[in-house]
């Protein structure tokens, strides 16, 4: 067993986990979005691309151990693993290309990039790529299961800077509602709640918290698709996410008693390799933060 080999295999095994990782985000998380340095058509092959990164591992694997093995032993490793791993290669390498140039076959095209196929979010159908009255109207019914009011497709406003942000962060609701147990101890104190909710897709900070601050001051954090819902006073607050020097711009809010206002934010561009320069170049910028509530 050479060193080079074990290398490869290893490499090989990073890059193949790496890929099942984003091909289960790309079918399971309906806020998944592609990489914007990705094209649509690689988007699209993101299940076959996995395909072909598996296989590939598999056939180095055992490579690697039938290379330290001799006679029958080191035959059956070698078919045991290469047969599989040749045939899944030369598969997941055709379907690749039809998936990148003709999006089909449309069944491994990742919901998200499926035009015209409703899915459904939290109980509620949601048309894929929809617009924004559909997104608002998807996201006036989670308003009212939250609240336990009655709710308008109106009353969600989105960003003017950033609509199909706000959009996505309205979808998102749907499949993270809130404790009514926290809204009731708001309102019984004459406040109400400031909900933040972070994108669930993307790498970039993906093992690092954001800092929730409410009025310069620190209110708690928020890790990569998780939801957090903060008792707030009645009045007026400013809202911001921190992450070392870098943050979000203030949102300022009016929360009424017995409100729940409803903020998304998600990393400013791409991923990890742009951080350090949307670090360095605009640090107030590096977190979007829209309200997607009226």
């Amino acid at each position: 067993m050479s060193v080079k080999d074990l290398l490869i295999a290893l490499v090989l095994a990073a890059l193949a986990a790496y890929s099942v990782a984003a091909a289960r985000a790309a079918w399971r998380d309906p806020d998944w979005q592609p990489s914007p340095f990705a094209s649509l058509g690689r988007a699209r092959a993101t299940v076959a691309i996995a395909v072909v990164l598996v296989s590939a591992a598999v056939l180095m694997i055992g490579v690697t151990i039938a290379s330290a093995r001799t006679g029958a032993s080191a035959h059956a490793i070698t078919v045991g693993f290469g047969l599989p791993g040749i045939a899944g290669v030369l598969v997941g390498g055709a379907l690749a290309l039809m998936l990148s140039t003709s999006g089909r076959p449309r069944s491994l095209v990742p919901p998200p990039l499926r035009a015209g196929v409703a899915r459904a979010v939290g109980g509620v159908l949601v048309q894929a790529q929809a617009g924004n009255g559909q997104a608002a109207a998807a996201f006036g019914a989670s308003n009212a299961a939250d609240s336990g009011g009655s709710s308008t497709a109106g009353s969600a406003a989105s960003s003017p800077g950033h609509p199909a942000l706000a959009d996505r962060g309205a979808a998102a609701y749907l499949s993270k509602p809130g404790d009514p147990a926290i809204l009731a101890t708001a309102s019984a104190d004459g406040g109400g709640v400031v909900a933040v909710l972070r994108s669930g897709s993307g790498y970039r900070d993906v093992l690092r918290a954001y800092k929730i601050m409410i009025d310069g001051q620190e209110a708690g954090r928020i890790r990569r698709g998780q939801r957090v819902d903060l008792p707030v006073r009645q009045g007026k607050h400013d809202i911001r996410l921190t992450i070392d020097w870098c943050a979000s711009p203030v949102v300022p809010v009016q929360v009424d008693r017995g409100e729940v206002a409803r903020l998304y934010c998600e990393p400013n561009g791409g991923p990890a390799r742009q951080a350090m320069y949307a670090a360095a170049s605009n640090p107030g910028q590096y977190i979007r933060l829209v309200r997607v509530s009226a």
